[in-house]
């Protein structure tokens, strides 16, 4: 054996030095000494590996040893050689992106290779250290306890209607209007549930006196959900409580996303009359995952009259009716219309323009919901947690 690997070491030094002497001027033709090189000591390296499984099997039947275990060492063995040698052959030939490939594949081939391994010393474990006497031979396999999420077309099955509450920009009074509006319905007799969408700037938590509220799981036809706080007869869920509230929630899109999707699908909504979305201000992946998750019955959007507001709620309002989202546009709401001061009831003062969501819905042939003024006691519910 000793003799034999000395032949092949001397086969790979005179190789190496004639393909190193032929790369300058006949780069070809040192490639192709570099491959017949390379058959040669995997035909030399087969035929070693032959004479070690025999061994191994005499081994194995002397001793009385499990063979499954060095038939995958063996087998490892093998499949690392063959994707270290194609991928060599690929990087000799400049080809550096198909040899990252073959090193992946043959990574993952000797990921597979070792998984009966794994199972094995999982039984062994436990029949010596548990029971000789557990009926455990093939039968480990894995069962999620928690059972599937709903598919989407099959979310909120009791939910009537789903009104997604949204706006171009920030700082328009979106969340009031939603909050406000979720708690006018329950006033009303409806069951109502809010969701609080604007992830990376939650307020509801606190326009419904419930900062310090942590929603806790129940058990619901065998799936863990989560169970949503509720005040003033609506129920709410939002991230702001599951985060620090002084704390920036600094997450990429597909993080929020999948963390809203979980607040939709995991959470024990039962049955509802309204289901409110408070969407984040602008539009992004977030809206998408909204629409696609899903079936919306409609958007309200809110504006204030200043022009630098209506050209985002144009934006807005073109998003949901386009083709990729397609959700009816129940009509706009115009916050923060005029200013009537309490000593002079029959003047109205038009601070950030007149009317702009009026000519906007208008234009766009959207109803106009409404024209809600700047009143103090609305301001002062919102930051005292009392809307409505």
């Amino acid at each position: 054996m000793g003799e034999e690997m000395l032949r092949l070491g001397g086969v790979a030094v005179i190789a190496v030095s004639i393909a190193l002497v032929l790369k300058n001027q006949r780069p070809e033709l040192a490639l192709q000494v570099s491959v017949v090189t390379g058959i040669v000591l995997l035909a030399a390296a087969i035929a070693i590996a032959g004479e070690v499984k025999q061994r191994a099997e005499e081994f194995m039947r002397n001793y009385s040893v499990d063979g499954a275990g060095i038939a995958a060492v063996v087998k490892i063995t093998g499949i690392a050689y063959a994707a270290q040698f194609s991928a060599d052959i690929c990087r000799d030939a400049g080809e550096s992106a198909v040899d990252s490939r073959i090193e992946l594949a043959g990574r993952l081939m000797m990921l597979l290779a070792a998984l009966p391994m794994v199972f094995s010393a999982a039984e062994t474990a436990i029949l010596t250290y548990v029971s000789p006497e557990v009926n455990i031979k093939g039968n480990i396999t894995v069962k999620a306890r928690q059972l599937a999420r709903p598919e989407p077309d099959k979310l909120l099955p009791q939910v009537k209607n789903i009104i997604a509450v949204s706006s171009g920009k920030g700082g328009v009074g979106k969340s009031t209007v939603a909050a406000n509006l979720a708690v006018a319905l329950a006033l009303q007799g409806y069951k109502v549930g809010l969701l609080d969408a604007d992830i990376f700037g939650p307020s509801q938590p606190k326009m419904f006196n419930l900062e310090e509220a942590r929603p806790y799981m129940e058990e619901v036809e065998g799936r863990e959900l989560i169970k949503p706080a509720e005040n003033y007869g609506v129920k709410m869920l939002s991230i702001g409580f599951f985060v620090n509230k002084n704390d920036a929630v600094l997450w990429r899109g597909a993080m929020a996303s999948n963390a809203l999707k979980q607040l939709i699908g995991d959470a024990n909504w039962g049955e509802l009359d309204y289901f409110l979305i408070d969407l984040p201000p602008g539009t992004s992946d977030i809206h998408l995952t909204m629409v696609q998750t899903l079936a919306i019955t409609g958007a309200v959007v809110v504006s204030t009259p200043q022009e630098v507001a209506l050209a985002d709620a144009r934006k807005g309002i073109s998003m949901f009716t386009g083709d990729k989202v397609n959700v009816p546009v129940l009509g706009l709401i115009e916050n923060m219309a005029w200013f009537t001061p309490a000593e002079l009831p029959e003047n109205k003062y038009y601070i950030f323009g007149k009317e702009g969501c009026k000519r906007l819905a208008e234009e766009l042939n959207v109803p106009l919901l409404g024209q809600i003024p700047i009143v103090q006691s609305i301001c002062e519910g919102g930051d005292q947690g009392k809307p409505g």
